[in-house]
């Protein structure tokens, strides 16, 4: 069993390709190895995003709003954000909490940083929406 995480930049091809590298090279080393790669969940990346919209709009909120500013990078983790950046469609990972517990028998944000969370998200919505589109006639949200 290996859990293979990709960098945000890498294809699964690559990946798979890597592993399959490293079984033929292991192979070799040691005659009598029985080793095959059988994928068994497969994730896209999630390539960063510093010039979306939606990624400079999180970031321009928080900064307006003097909430840490969110840096883009990698995420070691799977996330369905990948599926929505594939199929290009702009996603993120931002949230509450520093993610150090995520998943954990101890896991917790801080109501804090659920408001402020929320404040960004509030904000870079509005800026990417732009104002009175909730309650325009044929705006998405109707009573």
């Amino acid at each position: 069993m290996l859990d293979r995480r990709l960098l945000p930049t890498e294809t699964l091809e690559q990946a798979q390709r890597h592993i399959e590298d490293l079984l033929a090279r292991l192979a070799l080393e040691r005659p009598g190895l029985d080793a095959s790669l059988e994928p068994t969940l497969l994730f896209p990346p999630l390539p960063p995003a510093e010039d979306d919209p939606l990624a400079v709009a999180i970031q321009q909120a928080a900064a307006e709003l003097g909430v840490a500013v969110p840096e883009v990078g990698g995420f070691t983790g799977a996330t369905d954000a990948a599926w929505y950046a594939a199929n290009g469609i702009s996603a993120v990972i931002y949230g509450p909490g520093d993610g150090q517990t995520a998943h954990q028998p101890d896991e917790f944000i801080a109501v804090d940083d659920l408001h402020s969370t929320t404040r960004v998200l509030a904000l870079a919505a509005l800026r990417l929406v732009g104002p009175g589109v909730a309650a325009s006639p044929g705006g998405p949200f109707r009573p």
